[in-house]
């Protein structure tokens, strides 16, 4: 909840932020792209880091150096200064996705994965319901400036309170996984005589593997481009959507209150489509959900405004409910104990598209225009579509 809702609640404030500085779309874009690369650019030694340190030293860690980053940023006054406390807020972000993906996808092996990670999934979209209408009504009160100071001290607070209550709940897994070994067990979380469905669904084992430990590479790098191709598509239209609202005359607070609504559809569609998912299959939830957020997304352009807020929730609910599938398939590749640094392989991709993609499809907005700009990026979402049928028979939850 805390570090996804920080991550989002820039989103809103975006077009005040904006203004002041004076920035035209692709520096808007390029301030969520610093934002989110600064936090791509570390999942990976975070989740070798978590092997040996501890999930929740590296969570709640990461949580309080990215909330003293909200601070900074308030406090800067010029659009490149600003740009480097982005960065460096950041970087604490580095520690939430394949540390606690990690986390849960060992505590959780077999068919409830989908579901245990959806769960997980759908309780950072709470956070992205939370944040972004909290920030929004006091940068209506008393300035974005205010706005990003109070949450990011609310966020030190939960961050604290995160460690003194979490830290003795999990042992780090290299020690599960050494105590599993010591006692020459073959099962349970970490055991290293542990097997896992195969392509084809046989059982394939995880024992001698060594480095990253993938199994089926091919497969699964065309699983980490179909995330790239799904996030892409969320930063830009997550990106551009306030910048359309705003531009069809909506207030900040009408333009908070919408994304409210997207965040919590999203919730609900990460929640629900990791249950879906481990019922129906993987690939009928990417179909349906890629489809989905293409159609809703060309909707904003011509829906009036008594409709907006059912569409907000069915965008927010196909935009992200990709995610919890794609999240929980990873773990099908990999063994548990190399599984952390598989999912900071996995989100350093996806968060990198993320923080690239405003920025292209901002540079795009300014020589065409913002509406064919986010119209494209609501269609470049159909391009998973055949990359995912093509490894359909590998995306086993």
């Amino acid at each position: 909840m805390l570090a996804d809702g920080i991550h989002a609640l820039v989103y809103p404030l975006l077009p005040v932020i904006a203004a002041e500085l004076g920035l035209n779309y692709a520096q808007a874009g390029l301030v969520r792209a610093v934002f989110n690369t600064a936090g791509a650019a570390f999942q990976v030694p975070a989740g070798v880091a978590a092997e040996k340190l501890g999930e929740y030293l590296l969570i709640s860690g990461g949580n309080a150096f990215l909330s003293a980053g909200l601070v900074a940023m308030s406090m800067v006054a010029a659009f490149s200064p600003f740009l480097l406390v982005t960065f460096f807020a950041g970087l604490g972000g580095n520690a939430q996705h394949p540390v606690g993906t990690g986390l849960i996808s060992r505590v959780y092996e077999g068919r409830g994965r989908g579901q245990a990670v959806g769960t997980l999934n759908f309780s950072g979209d709470i956070g992205k319901l939370i944040a972004p209408l909290a920030a929004g009504l006091i940068a209506s009160r008393w300035g974005w400036r205010w706005s990003l100071a109070t949450m990011g001290i609310a966020g030190l607070g939960l961050a604290l309170a995160l460690w003194l209550m979490g830290r003795q709940i999990v042992a780090p897994v290299s020690a599960e996984v050494s105590s599993v070994r010591n006692s020459g067990e073959g099962s349970g979380p970490a055991g290293a005589g542990k097997t896992e469905p195969g392509a084809s669904g046989e059982a394939v084992s995880t024992a001698g593997r060594e480095g990253w430990g993938i199994s089926r590479p091919w497969a699964f790098g065309a699983l980490v481009l179909i995330g790239v191709l799904d996030s892409s598509v969320r930063g830009a239209t997550l990106t551009l959507l306030p910048f359309l609202l705003d531009s069809r005359g909506f207030e900040i607070r009408v333009v908070s209150l919408i994304l409210a609504v997207v965040f919590a559809g999203g919730a609900a569609g990460k929640f629900a489509c990791g249950w879906i998912g481990d019922r129906w299959g993987t690939l009928a939830v990417i179909w349906l959900t890629e489809i989905a957020t293409s159609v809703t997304a060309v909707a904003f352009l011509v829906t009036p405004f008594w409709a907006m807020l059912p569409l907000a929730v069915l965008f927010g609910f196909a935009l992200n409910g990709t995610s919890s599938v794609l999240y929980a398939a990873v773990a099908g590749f990999v063994g548990p104990e190399r599984r952390a640094r598989a999912y900071g392989l996995y989100y350093t991709a996806a968060i990198s598209a993320s923080a690239l993609s405003p920025v292209l499809y901002g540079w795009f907005g300014d020589r065409v225009g913002l509406v064919p700009a986010y119209a494209a990026g609501a269609l470049a979402t159909l391009l998973v579509l055949p990359l995912s049928a093509a490894v359909r028979r590998d995306l086993i939850v």
